[in-house]
């Protein structure tokens, strides 16, 4: 709640429109490199959306197709931290050269899909 209060603030102080804000596609480059303390709290919480978005897509595969059609394969009852997320992001795109307009909930999604394989060893 204090996080949301902070960035309501933040807002209004920067004279920044909401819907300008949440209509963007957070890039690789953006998230990783924010010009500011305030972009820095908004690309952590876009990245949290892209997350929670995911995961609801996940679950909808999984109803609609079954298991087997799952995109990631997380341990069931995992609650991945904001910083967690981030390391999944960073770990992906290292030595990978990911291009910096990719955007960044694609590389989450890769990302995922890679540290949570539905494989089978």
């Amino acid at each position: 709640m204090l996080r949301l209060l902070v960035i309501a603030l933040a807002m209004l102080g920067l004279d920044i429109q909401a819907s300008t804000v949440l209509a963007q596609t957070l890039t690789l480059d953006s998230y990783l490199h924010p010009p500011n303390e305030i972009q820095g709290i908004f690309s952590k919480a876009y990245l949290a959306g892209a997350k929670d978005g995911l995961n609801v897509l996940n679950a909808a595969i999984a109803q609609k197709y079954g298991l087997n059609a799952l995109l990631f394969c997380p341990p069931p009852n995992l609650a991945l931290t904001e910083d967690q997320v981030g390391d999944i992001v960073r770990r992906w795109v290292k030595d990978r050269g990911v291009r910096s307009d990719t955007p960044v909930a694609i590389v989450l999604l890769y990302g995922l899909e890679e540290t949570f394989s539905c494989t089978k060893p």
